[in-house]
Order: C-alpha cells, then structure tokens, then sequence
C-alpha cells in the first residue's frame, strides 16, 4: 500500500473491490479453462495469447488504479495563534484564461482548494483534478490515477467483448453437447450482464476526455454555460490526459520540506538549551531553593537555614557561604521590618503582598 493510504482492518467499503477482483480473475480463469484450449485447437493459438496480454493489460490497471495515490494535497497544520477559521472568507476568486474560477475554503485541511480539488468525503482528504470516488477499485480517481482508470474500464469492455464473442462462437460449435457448453453459457451471462455497466461508463470517460472535464464537474454542472477555462481542445485534452508524464507526488515531498524547515529549528533550539546549561554552570553548581532569610531590625547581618539543621551558627554561615555566589547575597536595609522570604537564585520570590527579585 502507499504512504497515502494506510493498510486498513477489512471492513463494508473493501466488500466492491473484492467481488470485482473474483468475478474478473474468476470469469477470466473459467474461460482460459474450458474455452481456450478449444479455440487454439481449431482455430489458432493467437487467440489465448492476445488473451493472456489483455488480461495483464486489465489487472496492472485495475492494480494502478486502486494503489495509485489520486493527488492527495497534504493538510496544512495551523498553529494555534493563527487566525480562526470563523475568520477565514468562505471563497476566493482567481482568473483562469479569462474565466473566475472560485476556490473554497476547507475545513478540514485547512487552505483553500486548488480548481478542480474536492475533497472526498470517503477518504476524507482533498484530491486535485477530483473525478469520483470508485468502490470497485476502493480509491479516490485524481490527476495522477486517472488515466489507469480510464485504460482499466477502457481495456475491461474490450475483455469482456472479445471473451463473450469468443464463448458465443464456442457453444455454437458444441450446441448438441449442452454438458460441454454449460460453463461458457455461464460465462456469456456474466458477460453480458457486466457488460452494460462498463461499456457505458467507458463511453462517458471518451466523452469527458475529449471536452476536458471531469466526472465531478459533469455531475455537479459547474460548466452549464460551455464556458471552461480546461478545455483546450480535443486533441490536447487526450494528450494531456493519457499521454503526459507522471506528475509529482505531493505527500512525501511536502514531508521532505518539513522535515528541512524543521532541521534549523531544532539547531536553535539544541544551540539555546546548550546556551542555558552554560550558563547555570556558571552560576554555580547547583540551584538554590526554599531557603529562608530571617531579617531582623536591631541586626543588619543575615541568617541563612538552607534546611540543615546545625549546632553553631558560626558554623552554619560558614558552610552556606561556600556554597551561595555572589549573585545569590540578599542586600537588606539595616532597620527593616522582621519578615520571611523565601529565595530563589533563578526567579522572583514573593512574602505576602510584596515582591522581591534575586
């Protein structure tokens, strides 16, 4: 599975693909089985290899079509001090070859949708050049799977055609035997019965290549008036479409920039937190907290508890004085009022209303 899409616990959307996948890989089976064999015999072995090269043809496709990332457009991560989407203009006009397209604002994944994207509310992301969502290849159908699902429902009608003629011509040459006949009978009814479906769908993807739209576009009615500003005639419309080149992924690429945007970031802030640790170190050794100054007003000396209890005094300030920097002393005034502070070597310390910066 891609990036874009990962693997998922089987569940009610995965049930279309999965008969699709056995009907075809079935009926195709039954027919190399009981039809073929005969039809090499008496008629000539071109018949199922230009089988054989159909099918593969049909289930790279079908293979391309459903793993194919479609154009996901990767979310935008808003910080929180960005603006609200409340606050955010529900469209925005731009000017295509002389024509306003809108574009409208996303919510989900927050910018504004690029022309042709919608976002599918199946797979919940938005997908340029959106056509539909397709349960029988379990996949959104965008600019960079389009064209597998065109030459999918494109080379499944002529598979299907050419396996109904061919077990048609079969069971007129075995009419007399029904035994033998049974199983291409049944592969004649599936045919026929698949047949309606795809070869109509196929002859409304010729359609909308040729004019240069899109099954969302069509449906929706956003071109009523003729006027649209992606036609660019027939011809082009085909070459653009089937023939161009694979266009860029848009997931790992944005992800390659994040991760660069993100490199200078965590220098800085590796280079900040080296910074810090300096300049603690410098400070000395280790942080000062909940250490008690008594003040007194008949003294003008301090007496620092810094929560061991000692015999002497003396001593006390002594060991203390070791340990506090200069830039932990605490100047008082020589009359101040008896108070207790509580200290700290890197914030402000606070007794009662008053406020004291160390």
């Amino acid at each position: 599975m891609s990036r874009c899409r990962p693997c998922r616990k089987l569940s009610s959307q995965q049930i279309p693909i999965i008969c699709a996948t056995v009907l075809l890989i079935g009926t195709t089976a039954l027919f190399f089985v009981f039809v073929c064999p005969h039809l090499a015999v008496e008629y000539t072995l071109v018949i199922p290899v230009y089988e054989a090269i159909l099918t593969l043809i049909v289930l790279a496709s079908f293979a391309n079509a459903s793993i194919k990332d479609p154009g996901i457009i990767p979310r935008e991560l808003l910080s929180s001090d960005q603006e609200d989407d409340f606050r955010v203009p529900l469209y925005k006009n731009v000017d295509i070859n002389g024509i306003t397209v809108r574009m409208k604002w996303c919510d989900t994944c927050k910018f504004y949708r690029p022309p042709r994207c919608s976002h599918c509310s199946i797979c919940n992301n938005c997908i340029e050049n959106f056509d539909h969502h397709c349960p029988w290849v379990d996949n959104c159908i965008g600019k960079r799977n389009y064209r597998y699902f065109f030459f999918f429902v494109f080379s499944l009608s002529i598979h299907i055609i050419s396996v109904f003629v061919f077990s048609l011509l079969f069971v007129l040459e075995k009419k007399d035997d029904i035994r033998v006949a049974a199983v291409p009978i049944v592969i004649m009814v599936i045919c026929g019965l698949a047949a309606i479906p795809v070869v109509g769908l196929t002859v409304f993807h010729i359609g909308l290549v040729s004019m240069g739209r899109t099954t969302n576009e069509q449906v929706t009615g956003k071109f009523r008036s003729g006027h649209n500003p992606f036609d660019q005639g027939c011809k082009n419309n085909c070459v653009e479409t089937l023939c161009s080149s694979q266009y860029a992924k848009y997931i790992g690429f944005s992800e390659s920039l994040r991760k660069e945007d993100s490199k200078p970031k965590q220098r800085k802030e590796k280079e900040s937190k080296d910074e810090d640790g300096n300049t603690k170190n410098q400070a000395g050794g280790a942080e000062l907290t909940d250490i008690k100054v008594e003040v007194t007003s008949n003294h003008t000396s301090q007496k620092i508890k810094g929560g061991v209890t000692s015999k002497n005094n003396h001593e006390t300030r002594q060991q203390e004085s070791r340990l506090l920097q200069p830039t932990a002393v605490v100047s008082v005034a020589p009359h101040a009022s008896a108070m207790y502070v509580k200290s700290s070597l890197n914030g402000r310390t606070k007794t009662g209303s008053r406020e004291v910066t160390v």
